[in-house]
């Protein structure tokens, strides 16, 4: 009676006659029943499949699934059904026989751990392709806000030989509705044996240092750069090429400034306006000069001053900015010549040309320019009893 010999998916490979002997079948003999010394060849066929069949010859007939290490080129291979494919090679470099393939895992089954020593790249001849991909996949049914959706950590020793994470890359989910998604980006090191992070970019496209920054270079700014928390030290340059900077303490040396004088807020008993003459009085710090060639008077509200000082103390309405030093518009009745100093008229928050005959005190600077009408214009001044 013959023997049917089935592959594992039930398939019929081969039926073997009694007392006979199949060897083409498979790349392993078939003893049929009755075969004389039948244990010589089963014996065989352990050794070859625990060697997987070992050797430079490709084993035939090949059946699918069955693995062959070719000793030609050290590698383990796996026959596909219509071709063998490299598993691995021994101190190789382990690469599948057809480009983007094959994969290592899969959605349902996953490594746990991978060590290695790696370089991930890809080789093409074009220009503007896409680069390799390393995608960190978390298949969550559910996701929610705070969720984390994975880490590079890099691992090293310390001096008493246990491994210690020295840096961390994570990415943390801020909104997984469809259509609105948005996540956070982090940096962290290791400071004092604790993993702490640095570098934040926020859902916003925003880059939060939540740390000082110290930048050796240029650090050329196009948006706005905020610090809620630490220092801002460059030994270099900081270049603001269309926007402001603002802080709430500058320390520093200043080289040159945008605008020409330097104002400090002072609370008005009215709104006041730019190139008005204020002395100090009225009912609370300042208010308009009223008196011709008035002693007290303090200075001019400033247009676009250089300097702010104590510039929280209030806004433009409560408390003007008056220019206390430098250039800056100033009301002006009547003629003046260039250089000419100016007084307090009394016209209300209005200079004029001084006569010769008024006291030091008076003075409140010189006009830049000359005025050769009778009414009020801003004329441009320099601030100071010259």
């Amino acid at each position: 009676m013959a023997t049917n010999i089935y592959q594992f998916n039930g398939t019929l490979l081969a039926t073997v006659a009694d007392g006979t002997l199949n060897t083409s079948a498979a790349p392993i003999a078939f003893p049929g029943k009755g075969y004389s010394n039948y244990g010589a060849p089963v014996m065989q066929d352990v050794l070859w499949v625990m060697q997987n069949f070992a050797g430079a010859i490709t084993p035939t007939p090949a059946l699918q699934g069955m693995c062959w290490y070719d000793t030609g080129s050290n590698s383990l291979k796996l026959y596909t059904g219509t071709d063998w494919s490299n598993i691995f090679k021994d101190n190789q470099s382990n690469v599948p026989d057809t480009n983007g393939v094959y994969n290592l895992g899969s959605t349902t089954n996953k490594f746990n751990n991978i060590f290695a020593n790696a370089l991930i790249a890809q080789v093409d001849g074009g220009t503007g392709a896409a680069g390799p991909d390393i995608t960190l996949y978390r298949n969550s049914p559910t996701p929610t806000v705070s969720d984390n959706i994975g880490r590079i950590i890099f691992s090293g020793n310390n001096s008493s030989d246990t491994e210690i994470p020295y840096g961390r890359i994570s990415t943390t989910i801020i909104n997984p509705v469809a259509g609105s998604e948005q996540s956070q980006l982090q940096f962290g090191i290791q400071y004092n044996s604790t993993m702490t992070n640095v570098l934040r970019i926020n859902e916003d496209r925003s880059t939060q240092m939540l740390y000082d920054a110290s930048v050796a270079g240029n650090l050329t700014v196009t948006g706005n750069m905020l610090s809620t928390a630490g220092n801002l030290t460059v030994n270099g340059n900081i270049v603001s090429t269309s926007g402001d900077m603002y802080a709430t303490i500058f320390h520093g040396v200043a080289t040159s400034a945008q605008y020409a004088d330097v104002a400090e807020r002072y609370e008005s008993d009215a709104i006041l306006e730019v190139g008005d003459v204020v002395v100090i009085g009225g009912e609370k710090e300042i208010t308009k000069s009223t008196t011709d060639a008035d002693v007290n008077v303090f200075g001019v509200v400033s247009d676009k001053p250089a300097l702010k000082m104590n510039d929280k103390a209030g806004n433009d309405k409560t408390h003007p900015l008056v220019a206390l030093l430098g250039r800056t518009p100033c009301k002006v009745v009547g003629p003046v010549g260039k250089g000419q100093r100016l007084v307090a008229s009394n016209i209300p928050g209005v200079a004029r040309a001084a006569h010769g005959d008024e006291t030091t005190l008076s003075i409140l600077g010189r006009s830049l320019e000359a005025k050769t009408t009778d009414g009020i214009e801003l004329v441009e001044i320099v601030i100071g009893r010259l």
